[in-house]
């Protein structure tokens, strides 16, 4: 299995499979104190979107990447889209795409499941 440390903070598996490291993705009650911009960036605000395209609405759960708190490695392969994805995207059917397969706390956990996938 070919193993390729692109950077400290991403490795690729055969091509196929690859981990990388990134802040954690978090959920919180919009108000005015979780949205101030030394908990969550300036982007987040009420009715902008939040990390996973929902209107941020206050008293009400949002996402938010922790851009402040500890890093995640997160695990991707590369697949062919499934069709309702591909429609509602705009994307031909069979396009190929990194689909996110988890999130592990440690590199060692991010790699052997990694490379679980290939």
């Amino acid at each position: 299995m070919a193993r390729v440390e692109v950077s400290p903070t991403f490795i690729e598996f055969d091509g196929v499979a690859r981990a990388e490291l990134g802040p954690a993705l978090k959920s919180a009650v919009a108000s005015a104190e979780t949205l101030d911009n030394a908990i969550t960036a300036e982007h987040y605000q009420v009715g902008r979107h939040d990390a996973v395209g929902v209107a941020i609405e206050l008293g009400k759960p949002f996402s938010y990447l922790d851009w402040l708190g500890d890093r995640v490695w997160y695990v991707y392969h590369f697949e062919a889209m499934p069709d309702e994805l591909a429609d509602a995207r705009g994307f031909v059917r069979g396009t190929e795409y990194w689909a996110e397969k988890g999130v592990k706390s440690t590199q060692a956990e991010a790699e052997a499941f990694a490379q679980s996938l290939v």
